[in-house]
């Protein structure tokens, strides 16, 4: 048993029937039917008494416009929501507001709330703007003057990056005194949600390989995507079988991939896909950690849900010096148990880890 009482009852029922014969005729031929309607005459279309409270009001509102959207009744849609805005009283603090924007100072063109109004709504634009300024200051900069960096090593994956180890240790332990460390996060397949810092990787990505650097780190589910930016180290990883202890070797994993792979997985769907002999050689385009402990130890986190710790060392196609860019990988990978010790030295040794582990 309904435990509604008549009043209960009575919005929805009045929802269903719009009071025609006082509607005024001349407001559905009106461009602007609320400038024709005070409070009284409004409440009356809204099938509402002059008591009617904010709830109320809202309430019809919301009862009225959605059975006109489904009767696609336009003329009735737009007369009920001219009602509302005079019901309650939107449109007399617009007209308010627009009263005083007339009267007040302009600045280029707009009035101090229109202003405040504009940067509330659009700031995340004007924010994007700047970063696309800066960076593609920063870019032209680099591609003119080179940058004088000693080397410059970009990551490009879905990962958050400390830079601070990989810049000490370029100085520290290869000698370099202006090495360019940068990277960029994002979700390269769209699998996963964005966030402020992913929205631009792409971007970011872009204008980083576009200062030709010599080493790419990527994570696995993001290195496919970009294997036309990066050369092949067939020889470079037989150097490394001939150089490194079996030990270390095992810790490496070479990441391998074909021409055909990267344009199948690019393409557009519906596009048809050339591919030729060449194509399909098999070639190894980067080396493969993905012990947890070296990765967060070289400064990354992993941000992806759904895929495991990895990073891959590339070198870049258009490196400048892929010697140094080769020099730079062995040392991290010839180095990587000393670096993941001493990470793990460093953390158990910190007070705050001792206290939270005990």
């Amino acid at each position: 048993m309904s435990n509604l009482t008549d009043k209960q009852k009575q919005p929805a029922q009045a929802a269903s029937e719009v009071p025609e014969a006082v509607i005024p005729a001349e407001s559905t031929n009106s461009s602007n039917p609320s400038e024709k309607l005070d409070r009284s005459s409004a409440l009356v279309i809204l099938g509402l008494d002059e008591k009617a409270n904010a709830y109320a009001i809202d309430n019809r509102f919301w009862q009225l416009t959605k059975r006109y959207r489904a009767e696609k009744n336009d003329d009735k849609l737009k007369l009920v929501t001219a009602a509302y805005e005079v019901a309650s009283g939107r449109a007399a603090e617009r007209q308010a507001e627009q009263i005083v924007d007339n009267q007040g100072k302009k600045f280029i063109g707009k009035s101090i709330r229109q202003w405040k109004v504009s940067l509330y709504y659009s700031w995340w634009k004007i924010l994007a703007v700047l970063l696309c300024v800066f960076l593609g200051a920063s870019l032209a900069y680099q591609m003119i003057t080179g940058g004088n960096y000693d080397i410059k090593v970009v990551s490009i994956g879905h990962f958050a990056v400390d830079n601070t180890f990989l810049t000490d240790y370029s100085v520290d332990k290869l000698g370099y005194k202006k090495p360019y460390i940068s990277s960029a996060d994002l979700v390269i397949d769209g699998s996963e949600a964005e966030n402020n810092a992913t929205i631009y990787g792409a971007a970011a990505a872009a204008s980083f390989l576009g200062i030709e650097p010599d080493v790419i780190i990527f994570d696995a589910k993001t290195m496919p995507y970009y294997l036309t930016t990066v050369t092949d180290l067939d020889s470079f990883y037989a150097y490394l079988q001939e150089n490194l202890p079996q030990v270390l070797l095992d810790q490496i994993k070479p990441v391998t991939g074909t021409m055909k792979q990267y344009k199948e997985l690019t393409a557009e769907e519906g596009d048809e896909v050339l591919i030729s002999p060449d194509d399909e050689i098999e070639h190894i385009y980067g080396l493969q950690i993905s012990d947890p402990e070296l990765i967060h130890a070289l400064g990354y986190t992993n941000e992806w849900m759904s895929q495991k710790d990895s990073l891959i060392f590339s070198i870049c196609a258009t490196s400048k010096d892929i010697t140094k860019a080769e020099a730079f990988i062995t040392s991290i990978l010839r180095n990587q148990n000393i670096i993941a010790q001493e990470y793990e030295a460093a953390n158990s040794s910190d007070p705050a880890s001792t206290s939270a582990v005990s």
